[in-house]
């Protein structure tokens, strides 16, 4: 009912999911997007997301989000349903100033939910080119993560048309943009 991006990170997100990340190869007309929002407390909760996901269908949910708390109910959506989940690993903690609260870390040792849940139904998606060759501000750290180059992608703004973005987010679209694609063939 209200999808309003408030942030502007949906709406980039949206984009590379269906225009990819050169902005140019939109994905084919039988495939259908739908938007959930979440992150709005007490109001909008990512289970109700994936709960909605599974009564209606949807084969792919990109999840370009998380955090270091785990969310049970969520968990507990996110293993129930019966599509792949397209998840972010997490980046690097910046203050809202730029500067560095916390590297990127091994979530295989340091949580980063939903990720480090790394379900059989989850493909777990980092920032970088290989396990050797990541973004510094990508997390990491888990078994057959696959990795997208998520840096400096243009994709659209709710506020200036376009703008760049970098990050697992970013990344996660992209993998989510192919997976897509392949639908198409």
């Amino acid at each position: 009912k209200d999808l309003e991006d408030n942030h502007g990170h949906g709406t980039h997100i949206a984009g590379m999911v269906l225009y990819g990340p050169n902005g140019k190869d939109k994905v084919c007309a039988q495939v259908e997007i739908y938007s959930c929002k979440f992150y709005k407390p007490d109001i909008h909760k990512t289970s109700n997301c994936f709960k909605a996901a599974k009564n209606m269908g949807i084969d792919f949910v990109n999840f370009s989000g998380g955090g270091q708390l785990e969310d049970v109910e969520e968990s507990e959506a996110i293993k129930d349903y019966p599509g792949i989940a397209i998840v972010a690993v997490g980046n690097e903690d910046v203050n809202p100033e730029g500067r560095l609260v916390k590297p990127a870390w091994d979530i295989s040792k340091e949580p980063y939910y939903p990720a480090s849940l790394n379900y059989p139904n989850m493909r777990i998606v980092g920032n970088g080119y290989s396990q050797d060759r990541r973004s510094h501000s990508s997390n990491y750290g888990l078994p057959g993560m696959f990795w997208r180059d998520g840096d400096r992608i243009w994709s659209f703004d709710k506020d200036v048309g376009r703008k760049q973005m970098s990050g697992s987010s970013q990344a996660t679209a992209i993998y989510t943009h192919e997976l897509l694609q392949a639908q198409c063939q």
